[in-house]
């Protein structure tokens, strides 16, 4: 072979060589992109699919606490859901209650609250409660201690469920919102394969089945929930005109120099981490840093390192840290969080090996989760404090309290609890609206905070109590005189929006071991004594104690045989005969209340019923039934001319009191004038331009008005003139002794003198004498009742005083 064909051999054979170098590298750059661009796409579909979750999950929980979700009813929970976010991303909303019933938004049972069923479709499936099932009590009741919770539901296909709870003072509930994954995984790339699996249970995928190099990434950090990607990248087409360019450039410049490979496999690691911007560092053996990524550099630019450093001299204040690093330099992979100067970082270290499997130093890659960390912080705060005030709720406020039990056993030192109730929230709320009570109950709870110990924790209990924990104190007297400030500042006049607003405290006081050795019972004896307080009037201060707690149970007790006989309206009504004193006539009837189940007379159950709120039901029940039975009268006895019926003042405060009488009417319709209002002279004093449209409205609807018990008050005189009042009844106090004694004669005589003046009708109460009646009818007063004609009668019994027709 001549030299010639040799030269010619040799040139093939560098070509071919040369070729499959070039080959072989080509491949091995194409896995290495590829590898980048999964990497790369992997990250942004978990990043993208994880902020569009914490920030549902944010939204959610925003509405549902401005909704008060806690507890609210359907109509308001639907209300609140129509704001949700992504409402087509929800295949169903649940909200539920912990004794396992639930409101459900897209079921086809029409009950509102109701137990789950196997088929919710279907009416005659057989009912299960959902606390029962493992998998409700395992995921939905977990979240309780969680600010949310993920989850797929084994026969839910194509869904993941989320789980938020919603906690106040009276109700804990689980917000459960089940998301059609098809239409919230929406961002995959050109020929991007992604799969949501659960427990390696496959929940949802845009393609087949994914190919084998795909990339699992962990969803909000659940090891269950996995992210699986793959982008299936084909560049060969564009990679093939450079193997012809490197012959080319060979045979231009000579196949003779040897062909070394034109890469460093560590530079291209290096390359390909910048260009996915991960935050990785790598040290030696000794940790010292010899490479850190432009994102890594940037990130711990705060903190001043740079390459060079000796790691350990940045880590003196975490020494768990340096001994991580010990151990990784044994072989060791770990996965940490690191806190440090507001930042939060999740740190997965590893040991680097050379070609032979020697350890050479350590890598660190590391992931900024400071904004998932502030978010996680801000929803437990929102789950722990009170959204109003921003003080600690009851469920902190009795966490911290075991707590301090517990070291108080152990150092054997007493723990107080301070039950502060404010007074006069609710009268700002309704003279000048919620925003204002909203703000004055702001400034109580700022004024509070500045009258006790810095290291004493105090919470908003409910509405308008707040408690107090008071531990490391000497002695008794520092509670007395950390109440008093509390009581002296409450009374304290403040303004806002230009009010002038003055509030009131009542004050109870329970300590550890002396009362109570448990959390509860402690809290619990503190608010009777709080409530022993108020019973002795506003701005007083008690200590618990088995006699007054006794007082304050009995007390209550009653209240709820009240509100429960309310329900029930399990009460009667009796009417008392009115008298036209000339014709000895009955005219009209004046109806009462009786409590037949209870020993207990109107004069006290009826200021118990105004305390506690019950008297705008009671009311209406009274006034239904007296129309009904004047009707009923009315129909037999055209000569029956009126009935009377007793109005409080509460009553009339309630905003939506003249509506509810208008219902009334609207349903038992009666004469103008036929409907007498008693209202206790007391509404003189509390008289207003919206108490004035009120009256008016009653006179408009055919009332007519009368001051009953005249003269008990301690009004003035001149409201007579502008009240629209048809009536004055004299109390039966003035009427004792007349004729015989005669400072009662000339009271009577006066009020009689100035209700002519007035041009109102006058209606002597308590006659009990022929000579009060005689009295009575020589001074003119035609209309009376009392014992003397008759006591109050059962309607069946007062059959027997209506007037018959004369034909």
């Amino acid at each position: 072979m001549n030299k010639s064909n040799t030269r010619r051999l040799q040139i093939i054979l560098i070509l071919c060589i040369a070729l499959l170098a070039l080959s072989i590298g080509l491949v091995s750059v194409g896995k290495q992109y590829k590898e980048r661009v999964n990497q790369q796409a992997s990250t942004e579909s978990l990043l993208y699919l994880e902020e569009s979750l914490l920030s549902f999950i944010a939204n959610l929980t925003q509405i549902g606490y401005q909704s008060n979700l806690a507890n609210a009813q359907y109509q308001e929970f639907a209300g609140a859901v129509a704001n949700f976010p992504n409402l087509a991303g929800i295949t169903n909303i649940w909200l539920i209650n912990s004794q396992g019933t639930y409101l459900d938004i897209n079921t086809a049972n029409p009950h509102h609250g109701y137990l789950a069923t196997y088929d919710d479709t279907d009416f005659a499936s057989e009912p299960i409660n959902i606390s029962n099932t493992p998998l409700w009590a395992s995921y939905f009741f977990g979240a309780n201690d969680k600010a949310y919770d993920v989850f797929v539901k084994p026969e839910t296909a194509l869904s993941l469920t989320l789980a938020i709870p919603f906690i106040s003072d009276e109700e804990r509930r689980i917000l459960a919102v089940d998301l059609d994954l098809s239409k919230w995984v929406t961002f995959a790339k050109p020929n991007q394969q992604l799969s949501i699996r659960f427990n390696e249970q496959l929940i949802w995928t845009n393609a087949g089945e994914p190919i084998a190099t795909s990339i699992e990434r962990s969803i909000l950090n659940n090891p269950e929930l996995v992210l699986r990607s793959a982008v299936e990248v084909d560049y060969w087409l564009y990679l093939l005109p450079i193997p012809l360019i490197a012959l080319l450039v060979i045979v231009v410049y000579g196949i003779q120099k040897p062909i070394t490979p034109s890469y460093n496999t560590r530079k291209l690691g290096h390359d390909t981490v910048e260009a996915l911007d991960l935050l990785i560092v790598e040290t030696d053996q000794q940790g010292v840093i010899n490479w850190m990524s432009r994102g890594a550099f940037a990130s711990l630019k705060t903190f001043n390192i740079n390459e060079g450093d000796l790691l350990r001299k940045h880590l003196t204040n975490h020494p768990r840290i340096v001994s991580y690093i010990h151990s990784s330099l044994q072989g060791e992979k770990l996965t940490y969080q690191l806190d440090e100067s507001g930042y939060s970082f999740r740190i997965k270290q590893q040991p680097r090996r050379d070609s032979n499997e020697q350890i050479i130093g350590l890598s660190f890659i590391i992931e900024d989760i400071t904004a998932q960390i502030e978010l996680e912080n801000s929803l437990k705060h929102q789950q722990l404090h009170d959204k109003l005030t921003s003080l600690p709720n009851r469920q902190l406020f009795e966490q911290q309290l075991n707590h301090d039990i517990h070291r108080a056993k152990r150092r054997d030192t007493p723990v107080a609890i301070l039950a502060i109730e404010i007074n006069g929230l609710g009268d700002i709320n309704k003279t000048f609206g919620h925003q204002m009570g909203d703000n004055a109950l702001q400034h109580i709870a700022a004024a509070l905070r500045q009258e006790i110990r810095e290291e004493d924790m105090l919470s908003r209990f409910s509405s308008d109590e707040f408690l107090v924990i008071c531990d490391d104190y000497q002695d008794p007297i520092e509670l007395r005189a950390i109440a008093n400030r509390v009581i002296n500042r409450t009374t304290t006049e403040f303004t806002i929006n230009h009010q002038s607003l003055t509030l009131s405290a009542n004050i109870g006081i329970a300590t550890y071991p002396r009362d109570s050795k448990d959390a509860g019972s402690l809290i619990s004896n503190a608010i009777a004594a709080m409530r022993h307080a108020r019973q002795s009037g506003r701005n007083t201060l008690d200590y618990f104690s088995t006699e007054n707690a006794e007082i304050v149970q009995r007390k209550w007790q009653l209240e709820q045989s009240l509100t429960n006989a309310t329900k029930a309206q399990s009460f009667e009504l009796h009417y008392q005969p009115i008298f036209d004193i000339n014709t000895s006539r009955c005219k009209g009837a004046e109806a009462l209340i009786r409590w037949p189940a209870s020993t207990l007379t109107p004069d006290q159950f009826i200021p118990m019923a105004e305390q506690s709120g019950l008297m705008h039901s009671i009311g209406s029940w009274v006034l239904e039934t007296s129309l009904h039975q004047l009707q009923v009268w009315q129909n037999t006895h055209p000569n029956f001319q009126y009935i009377s019926v007793n109005v409080s003042v509460a009553q009339l405060n309630e905003s939506n009191f003249i509506e509810t009488v208008n219902s009334i009417v609207q349903k038992y319709p009666f004469k103008a004038g036929s409907v007498v209002l008693e209202l206790t002279e007391s509404i003189m004093m509390s008289t207003n331009n919206d108490m004035m449209k009120k009256l008016n409205a009653l006179t408009k609807m055919g009332f007519k008005i009368a001051i009953d018990d005249f003269g008990m008050g301690y009004s003035s005189l001149s409201y007579l003139k502008y009240l629209p009042i048809d009536m004055i009844k004299i109390d039966k106090s003035f009427l004792d002794g007349v004729p015989k004694v005669s400072s009662n004669v000339l009271i009577c005589e006066a009020i009689i003198q100035m209700s002519r003046a007035l041009n109102l009708r006058i209606v002597a109460e308590g006659i009990e004498t022929p000579e009060q009646l005689t009295w009575l009818a020589e001074k003119g007063v035609s209309t009376a009742q009392g014992f003397f004609f008759a006591k109050a009668l059962p309607a069946d019994q007062f059959a027997t005083f209506l007037p018959k027709t004369e034909s």
